[in-house]
């Protein structure tokens, strides 16, 4: 069951001066109703801080939102902004992903806006925008990346109802059974693998019946990714191929060692060999 939580740790603290270029153009958007939250890593570690005792958190300096706005209404509504501010913006129409960025320093991003995606989507086609959080948190990896924060309100929304308590007890968990979209369910692996390494001392036992009850499924859509999407997947996990795939092994093996992780990258690691 959904929860809304107040927070005493001031979230927005790290996001504020990310979104100070294109603050007015989202509280515009605010006032028209649009819904617009903190998502993301800003938010989960944040959290993670506050509740677990953890070390404070260095943040990229780059914020990710989320919200009910139409993804090409947000991207015309900063685009406004941005030529004042020395910013560039990419909209991808079909990810409905809008990406603002400073100009000068080229890749070195300011923001990210995701609209909440639908459920309703079959093999194949575009997204479908939501204004529902639980409908998009069944597009999300774990639940503590599904925790969203009003700024405004200064209130938590966990979608799920799981993710305050996973982040408290350092839970992986996913939200849902994984969609059957094409790619996505190596997209959660790769996310998988990266928190294992990330939180070496979080709970693994709800990600790891998810990859045993539907290993067949993850490795055909490993081995369906296209080699400049698998390279972009292995990137995070060493500076060569080989180490990349070494570094996965390992990985996998700690998160669900009755898994064949070589057959799943049996392509790649023979062309490694």
């Amino acid at each position: 069951m959904a929860r809304i939580a107040a927070v005493t740790v001031d979230v927005w603290r790290g996001g504020s001066r990310a979104a100070e270029p294109v603050s007015d153009t989202l509280g515009e958007m605010a006032k028209d109703g649009y819904d617009i939250w903190v998502i993301g890593g800003l938010v989960r570690d944040t959290l993670r801080q506050e509740v677990g005792g953890v070390a404070p958190v260095e943040t990229k300096g780059d914020l990710d939102l989320t919200g009910s706005v139409p993804p090409g209404h947000f991207a015309e509504g900063v685009r406004e902004m941005v030529g004042r501010a020395e910013l560039s913006i990419r909209f991808n129409p079909f990810s409905g992903v809008v990406a603002v960025s400073h100009e000068a320093a080229g890749s070195d991003r300011v923001l990210e806006y995701a609209s909440l995606k639908g459920t309703n989507l079959g093999e194949g086609e575009a997204w479908t925008f939501s204004c529902d959080l639980a409908e998009d948190s069944e597009w999300r990896d774990l639940t503590i990346n599904t925790l969203a924060y009003d700024w405004r309100a200064e209130l938590i929304a966990d979608p799920t109802g799981e993710g305050l308590d996973d982040v408290k007890t350092m839970t992986l968990r996913p939200p849902a059974k994984p969609k059957s979209r094409p790619g996505f369910r190596a997209h959660l692996l790769f996310r998988y693998l990266k928190f294992v390494r990330r939180w070496p001392d979080a709970s693994l036992h709800a990600v790891r019946r998810v990859l045993q009850d539907e290993f067949v499924q993850f490795r055909e859509d490993v081995r369906m990714l296209s080699s400049p999407q698998l390279k972009a997947l292995l990137k995070p996990f060493g500076t060569s191929q080989p180490a990349q795939i070494a570094c996965v092994l390992a990985l996998g093996a700690s998160l669900a060692p009755v898994c064949d992780w070589d057959e799943m990258f049996s392509d790649v690691i023979e062309g490694t060999a």
